[in-house]
């Protein structure tokens, strides 16, 4: 399991979103976005 960072770290390399925005994407959903980046790495 990532931790939250690893996460954010994840999402930004591969999205190239905005801190902001992820920060917003985890507190909103922080298991579905667990879910759905694992997915995405398989």
């Amino acid at each position: 399991m990532l931790t939250k960072k690893e996460l954010i770290d994840h999402i930004n390399e591969t999205y190239n979103l905005s801190p902001e925005y992820i920060l917003l994407f985890v507190k909103l959903s922080e298991t579905k976005l667990s879910i759905y980046v694992t997915q995405k790495n398989f």
